[in-house]
């Protein structure tokens, strides 16, 4: 049995005897192969290598129907799409064609001697993982570097018992008088690879109680950190009590203890989170309708300033207004909700969402009637359906641009259901910016049209291949009504989708060919040559990968710039680290003699405490928050920090100075006498230091617009338009100095435009920029980093800000870093504010960078990753939105960064990533995806329900099947039904439940739960749906890949649309495989 899948890749292709005669570069084919019982047996990659080879993933299972072990993907000749009966030799494994493919000595392919991974379930009908080992020899099983799980139950006096304190219904705060008693938690026992424990403590409502980290100690008496949950009666989460008030027994709300470090949450009645208090934040309120939307939100320096944020929506449901409203200071969270329900439907007589209309210029082409009416901001305006907005020239003051589709193939009028316009205000003024996504009759982005801050617009057009990859994009930049600037890119693809080349061009100068790739035998990327000609000759520079046995990144070689990893084979004296830390790093540049290296020690958190090399050093010591109490750089004195709370206090030692805050938890004074304002957004839209002003422009949505220096009495600007760069200084005009290209950047030289090219490492820090001089290659800049990101500066005859991690330096305010969100100090390895995802990482402090472990871990953007989930051509794939990038993939896919460049390899730029059967659950989805197209039948879309009278999976076989990678069982002799799913779950997940930075894209299982109850049992939660965890875009609509039935097909929707099909959920729960944890909270 077997399932052919294939994409036409050449138009005009309609026949069985087209198909025939189709190159093999002109389709991209796709077999599975399965047993009598449904069980997928092998999938088959057809001519999906570099060198046109099948790329086969062989699949075996034990007498049980476990499969025990999963083995690489390995390339193979032969007859395309067959399948390989030599591909395992279970009898003697060492004659499986996939073993001997990583005995080869080639150097393009690790050579592994178990390229395979092994669970060792228990010996119990529950079928628990104990534990998993990973390819490699040192994760082999029996060599101690693999991960484990012991399933216990809690003993007398280990976790402590708190009691929440109410005045009325209104909690105050929390007292711990004992402990649990032995045997009423179960305890889960974990091990990484390196053998750090992590200890959590569930009851028997699958709530997690507390965890704990190991801190220290041996293996045999190990010491640990303490996060604690508190929930109410109804199994809301109330409140989270740190590592650092693991000794506390009592707290109220108005502690210090409570203020500076514990997260608290309040409800309503209609367990709604009304309220919610991060550590050193004042407390966070919501206000919803009726409809359950966010009408009305605000954090302390909002209310302080007599201002609400607030949220207007469409009849779909759609945000299209947002902004700030004027409400009376001291006027309370339920004063505003009891006005919302007196005035809004049902209640009130006023209809909950606004409706459009073209001729209102005043309220941006929108009615006025629902909440809030009167004393309001707005910030953003989003349009969708259609064009009509446009229309208005009172809104459009670019008519020759702006104009309503033409309704050709490339500006097509049928886009009901999309977003088509949006105009952002920029803050502190009275403009707004418009911009126009046009679409094709594919309901592809074809068109951009951008307003920009300078007088003038972008015009962005895309055209596409057959297969909806983006070919070229074409970027005209237009200021002050004239031509300013055009950037065309093409992009070429290898047979499978990944890209080979990207081509560029600015104006009339000759185009060249900024990146060329090659690809090992399963897809590895092999080289990397930049800066080429515009025929794909003479690179400036050629960089050659390597990988080891887990596919992490160990070697990257090239004339100018070269660099290695170690993880657990270290040279130089390191740890040797088996758990992704890399122990020791070496790098050479051309010009310099020798290899220099980094060695790397960490402690039982997997936080740095030395990276030292023969001329830079950094040692490190932490709270229990995470937070840097002592860093030594070099033989200066060490800078030894002081807090209140997570709070920075003071500096003394090697740095001096002292910090104040806003009541948002915004550093306003710092260790250099800056003074610092913030806007709603918590960025910094003011700076003074001395004589010198620095001030931030910015939109509704956050995006940095313009930076002015006033220093004395010169004013320079700095505008910022999608990565091209205007400067002004003093009365001269703003001129082009920088544009922003994917591997470097141009400069400006009086209308001419040269390029530099950027040499990265493996966290994307800039080491080296390359540009032409004359026939030759000169290195303009070459740069060091201490662990935290300080700058050592070797060679800087060119003047690059954009250097650690990427992000534009702040040479004005102390070198601060840029990251979007918001502002890094590398001086002193913290951020100046708070994380505004500070829940996902409860065990962290807020101010911490990257999890204290910066040689592993980046920040990309100061927060949250972007990628939208959707379905397009019968495959899952991804939406890039503005600001993603291999560093935002690897967050939202929980994946490490070298995978993410490897998936980010197949993305088009304003386009989509393909995302390959590598990613967690991505074989599953796409193997059901695959079935709809083959047995139509199986499926009511298709099918109708007099006929219908077929066996399929339902949503519990979907999410349980989907999450551990499996291939759900179609045409099920009995289906999974929801006691079996409960059983599950309670076996063999943990609950995850409001830990969003634990939730894992394509293995979170997502359950929706009624509230019911017996005689026998009281009240209990019972599953009525299970989905599978897909994400969070940038406007925080979280996704799930979701079969509403036997009948249904199965799709990618928001968590919002399931929970409307099973609107009697009233708890909605997340659970992770126990095995696949990985301790971030």
């Amino acid at each position: 049995n077997y399932i052919f899948t294939r994409v036409i890749m050449k138009k005009g292709t309609k026949t069985d005897s087209d198909l025939l005669v189709l190159p093999s570069d002109s389709m991209r084919a796709d077999v599975q192969y399965f047993d009598g019982l449904g069980r997928l047996l092998q999938t088959v990659n057809v001519k999906a290598s570099s060198d046109n080879k099948d790329i086969v993933t062989p699949v075996s299972y034990d007498a049980l129907g476990r499969e025990t072990k999963k083995y690489l993907a390995y390339a193979s000749a032969g007859s395309a799409g067959s399948y390989r009966t030599g591909a395992l030799d279970l009898a003697n494994y060492n004659n499986s064609a996939q073993y001997r493919f990583y005995q080869q000595e080639t150097g393009a392919v690790a050579m592994i001697s178990n390229p395979f991974s092994e669970t060792v379930f228990e010996s119990s009908s529950l079928d628990r993982p104990l534990e998993q080992s990973s390819p490699g020899a040192s994760w082999a099983i029996g060599n101690g570097h693999t991960m484990t799980t012991a399933y216990q139950i809690n003993i007398a006096g280990e976790v402590r018992l708190w009691n929440i304190n109410y005045n009325g219904t209104l909690s105050t705060g929390a007292t711990s008088t004992g402990s649990y008693n032995a045997g009423q938690l179960y305890k889960i026992v974990s091990k990484d690879e390196q053998q750090n424990q992590v200890l959590e403590y569930k009851d028997r409502d699958g709530l997690l109680i507390c965890r704990k980290v190991q801190n220290g100690g041996t293996d045999q008496a190990p010491a640990f950190v303490t996060t604690q949950y508190v929930y109410d009666d109804l199994g809301q989460l109330i409140y989270v009590i740190p590592p650092s008030l693991d000794n506390i027994s009592t707290f109220t709300e108005s502690d210090a203890s409570f203020l500076n470090f514990i997260y608290a949450y309040r409800y309503d009645g209609k367990l709604r989170l009304i309220e919610k208090k991060v550590p050193g934040k004042g407390w966070e309120y919501s206000v919803y309708n009726v409809a359950g939307r966010v009408v009305f939100s605000s954090d302390q320096a909002q209310r302080d300033r007599g201002k609400w944020g607030f949220v207007k929506y469409d009849a779909l449901g759609r945000i299209i207004i947002t902004g700030e409203a004027a409400i009376a200071v001291g006027t309370t969270r339920a004063a505003l909700q009891q006005t919302v329900d007196n005035t809004l439907k049902p209640t009130g007589s006023t209809q909950l969402y606004e409706s459009f209309d073209a001729t209102l210029t005043a309220t941006k082409g929108y009615t006025n009637i629902t909440m809030p009416t009167s004393g309001t901001t707005i910030f953003t305006v989003s349009y969708y359906d259609d064009y009509a907005v446009l229309g208005n020239s009172s809104l459009n003051p670019y008519s020759t641009y702006f104009t309503l589709p033409n309704g050709t193939a490339s500006e097509s009028q049928h886009t009901r259901g999309l977003p088509t316009v949006t105009a952002t205000n920029i803050l502190g003024t009275s403009k707004f910016l418009i911009v126009a996504t046009y679409y094709d009759n594919k309901a592809r982005i074809s068109k951009i049209v951008k307003e920009h801050q300078l007088g003038g617009v972008d015009i962005t057009t895309n055209s596409y291949n057959f297969v909806d990859e983006v070919v070229s994009t074409t970027r005209k930049h237009y200021k002050d009504g004239a031509l300013a600037l055009t950037l065309k890119n093409s992009y070429k693809y290898d047979h499978v989708g990944r890209i080979l080349t990207v081509g560029h061009s600015v104006n009339s100068q000759n185009a060249v060919t900024l990146v060329s790739n090659e690809y090992n035998e399963i897809g590895q990327l092999k080289k990397k040559s930049v800066g080429g000609d515009g025929s794909g000759a003479n690179f400036h520079n050629v960089t050659e990968y390597g990988y080891n046995a887990r596919g992490w990144l160990r070697s990257a070689s090239s004339p100018y710039f070269s660099y290695g990893l170690r993880y657990d084979d270290p040279e130089q004296g390191a740890t040797a680290q088996y758990n992704g830390n890399i122990s020791e790093q070496y790098w050479t540049r051309q010009g310099e003699s020798g290899s220099k290296f980094f060695t790397y020690s960490y402690d039982r958190l997997n936080r740095l405490k030395d990276g030292n090399s023969a001329s830079m050093r950094e040692q490190v010591d932490y709270d229990l928050m995470g937070n840097i109490t002592s860093l030594k750089r070099d033989n200066a004195n060490a800078i030894v920090y002081a807090y209140i709370g997570n709070r920075l206090d003071s500096l003394k030692g090697g740095l001096s100075g002292r910090y104040t805050y806003d009541v948002n938890g915004n550093a306003k004074t710092t260790r250099m006498g800056m003074n610092l304002n913030y806007n709603h957004l918590n960025r910094p839209d003011s700076v003074w230091f001395g004589t010198m002003k620095v001030g931030y422009l910015y939109d509704g949505s956050g995006g940095k617009l313009r930076k002015i220096v006033s220093s004395g009495n010169t004013t320079t600007l700095r505008n910022y338009i999608e990565g091209i760069e205007y400067n002004k200084v003093g009365s001269a005009s703003h001129t082009i100095e920088r544009v922003a290209t994917e591997n470097g950047y141009l400069v400006n030289s009086g209308g001419s435009y040269v390029y530099h090219y950027f040499l990265e490492d493996n966290l994307g820090n800039v080491r080296a920029v390359l540009k032409r001089n004359g026939s030759n290659v000169e290195t303009v800049q070459k740069q060091d980093y201490y662990p935290f990101g300080k700058t050592k500066s070797i060679l800087a005859s060119a003047s690059n800000r954009y250097l650690y991690n990427g992000k534009e330096k702040q040479d004005e305010i102390g070198d601060q870093l840029d990251y979007g969100a918001r502002f890094y100090d590398p001086e002193i390895g913290r951020w100046n504010v708070v994380d505004p995802l500070a829940e996902k990482m409860r065990r962290h402090s807020p101010y911490n960078y990257a999890f204290d472990n910066p040689i592993r871990f980046i920040d990309p953007d100061g927060m949250a990753p972007l990628w939208k989930p959707r379905v397009y051509n019968n495959k899952l794939v991804l939406q890039k939105e503005q600001g993603d990038n291999a560093q935002t993939l690897a967050k939202f896919l929980n994946v490490d960064q070298n995978t993410a460049n490897r998936e980010y390899s197949n993305r088009s730029k304003y386009g989509l990533l393909r995302l390959s059967d590598k990613i967690s659950g991505v074989a599953s989805i796409n193997s059901a995806l695959n079935d709809i197209v083959a047995n139509k039948s199986r499926y009511a879309e298709y099918t109708p329900w007099y006929k219908f009278n077929q066996i399929n999976y339902n949503c519990y076989e979907s999410a349980i099947a989907t999450s551990i990678g499996d291939t759900p069982r179609f045409l099920s002799s009995r289906a999974t039904e929801n006691a079996d799913f409960a059983s599950i779950i309670s076996s063999n997940y943990r609950e995850v439940t409001e830990k969003k930075d634990d939730y894992i894209f394509g293995e979170t299982v997502v359950s929706f739960n009624e509230e019911n109850s017996n005689f026998f049992d009281g009240k209990y939660e019972e599953p009525i749906h299970a989905a599978i965890y897909l994400g969070v875009s940038k406007d925080g609509t979280l996704y799930l890949w979701s079969k509403n039935g036997f009948k249904e097909t199965p799709k990618v929707q928001t968590k919002k649309e399931v929970h409307r099909i099973y609107d009697s959920a009233r708890k909605i729960r997340y659970y992770n495989l126990k095995m696949d944890d990985e301790d971030e909270e």
